[in-house]
């Protein structure tokens, strides 16, 4: 005898869950919304902007990869590439719904190349959807050793932890650890897992390789792995732009 079993009425597709948990924040990602641009444009900004902050910037072989996919992640566009973080070598489709690390030896340009990927985010203004809410993209530019010193202070701000868009610079230049009621912290550390835990993008700068053992010595091979699957890699390369 076969009895057909009828899906009750509270059971929902696996869409509409997902979809429902997403937007109430459990475990959700960033939705990120496709625009309109011309890249030809948009690379003429990213020179007006390089040279309001370095007064002569330059697209050259080195930098040319990527501003181009700077500019698609920001926009959404899902041609979008990025290095493998354990290769450096291997070109891999990005992830529009997470974080940037741009790795590089000092004056090489990492945190002027995020400066201006935050003045396109301002002049675009890109929509995301992230924990219930449609936004636009911004975000605020920290270092890394600023955030540990407010944490020294008692001045941490906490909702560093949760807010969709953040970006640190000189990851790994900051003191490695800070004291909290007698109790030393790894501030970065526990700032960065939170991040990846609660789905938020981190846009990050560094003198490391994310495939590195300073990486590992700093924060451990966890967080290593969790910033590979969070972030889309760059790296790049030349002498230091501030000695020419």
């Amino acid at each position: 005898m076969t009895e057909t079993i009828q899906r009750s009425s509270r059971y929902r597709s696996v869409e509409e869950v997902v979809r429902e948990i997403n937007g109430m924040g459990i475990g959700g990602r960033i939705q990120r919304y496709p625009v309109e641009y011309d890249i030809n444009e948009m690379l003429q900004y990213v020179k007006a902007f390089g040279d309001y902050h370095t007064g002569n910037f330059k697209l050259t072989e080195n930098n040319k990869f990527l501003y181009v996919n700077l500019i698609k992640w920001l926009m959404g566009d899902s041609s979008c590439q990025c290095l493998s973080p354990s290769t450096r070598d291997r070109l891999i489709p990005a992830d529009l719904s997470a974080g940037i690390y741009i790795g590089g030896k000092t004056g090489t340009g990492k945190t002027v190349a995020t400066r201006i990927l935050c003045d396109l985010a301002r002049m675009v203004q890109p929509p995301y959807f992230f924990n219930g809410k449609s936004n636009t993209i911004c975000w605020r530019d920290l270092r890394a050793d600023e955030i540990v010193e407010s944490f020294s202070h008692g001045k941490y701000d906490s909702t560093l932890n949760t807010v969709a868009f953040l970006s640190i610079q000189d990851l790994g230049s900051e003191p490695n650890e800070a004291m909290d009621m007698g109790n030393r912290q790894n501030v970065i550390k526990q700032l960065l897992e939170k991040r990846a835990d609660n789905g938020a993008a981190t846009i990050i700068t560094s003198n490391y390789p994310l495939c590195s053992n300073a990486i590992v010595q700093l924060y451990g091979d966890r967080i290593q792995s969790r910033l590979m699957s969070s972030c889309n890699y760059f790296e790049l390369h030349g002498d230091d732009y501030r000695k020419r």
